[in-house]
């Protein structure tokens, strides 16, 4: 199999640019919603729906998907300290790139509940690309 054929410095690179790709999209997109609070713009979408009659309405859903971003922040760096792009097991970084997955399905949802279509698609490019991700990095052999 040509993958099996590649060195192991471009292994550990691959692994390597998904943990960065990760991390800093997580990263980036909590210190946001950390940092600057709920959007005016967030309300007046989700004001008419379901979750904003949720206990601690949208101020409560807003910062799940802040704990969410920072979830999946969180484990790419612990997978980058933990230099599992250099080590045959990536438990770390599996489990983030799951969890991105349900991430990009509840941002998807969120989308098309409020009938924004195209936002919707993009996330579901995102929910593709973490998938194919995770295929990609639960094949990949270790980096000896």
């Amino acid at each position: 199999m040509l993958f099996e054929m590649q060195p192991s410095w471009l292994n550990g690179g691959k692994v390597l640019a998904i943990q960065l790709l990760f991390g800093t999209t997580f990263f980036l997109s909590a210190a946001l919603k950390w940092s600057g609070g709920m959007p005016a713009w967030f309300m007046q979408q989700f004001q008419e729906t379901w979750l904003a009659h949720t206990p601690g309405g949208l101020l409560a859903v807003f910062y799940f998907l802040a704990v969410l971003e920072t979830a999946g922040f969180l484990g790419c760096a612990a997978s980058i300290v933990r230099l599992e792009f250099l080590r045959p097991g990536k438990t770390i970084l599996q489990w983030t790139l799951t969890l991105s997955v349900f991430v990009f399905v509840v941002l998807a949802y969120g989308a098309r509940l409020t009938g924004k279509f195209d936002v919707a698609a993009y996330n579901l490019m995102y929910f593709i690309g973490a998938l194919l991700c995770l295929c990609e990095i639960s094949r990949v052999p270790s980096a000896e």
